[in-house]
């Protein structure tokens, strides 16, 4: 399984508001039979992401990061007897602590981590 993500944020600025969005895609093939006799053969998944966000500095290269994202994600599912896609709509409220490593005077490298509350609906 392979996950690759696109972040399309990493410019140093003077403002402490910022924009973030990315995209999430993953392929599952897999060759399962269940007590029915169904056959599941490809999984995809696949997301899109944008928010908001602002940074507390603590120091230079350490902040803390408060933000609100909104995530679509969906999810396809096709086997022998069955093709079904879902979707869900997530709103999220991450709140990060980050260390930025400066690769140029304009540009740095952040790691976050830290809880999100989340709030979603999806259908199918």
């Amino acid at each position: 399984m392979a996950l690759t993500t696109l972040l399309l944020l990493a410019v140093k600025a003077e403002a402490q508001v910022g924009f973030h969005a990315g995209y999430s895609p993953q392929n599952l093939s897999v060759n399962v039979s269940n007590v029915i006799g169904d056959s599941l053969s490809t999984i995809r998944y696949q997301g899109f992401f944008g928010g908001v966000h602002y940074n507390f500095d603590i120091t230079d290269n350490l902040d803390v990061v408060a933000a609100l994202q909104i995530r679509m994600n969906s999810t396809s599912s096709k086997g022998t007897d069955y093709d079904t896609q879902d979707w869900q709509f997530i709103a999220e409220l991450p709140i990060q602590l980050g260390y930025a490593f400066e690769l140029t005077e304009d540009l740095d490298l952040g790691i976050f981590a830290g809880p999100v509350l989340s709030y979603g609906m999806s259908y199918t």
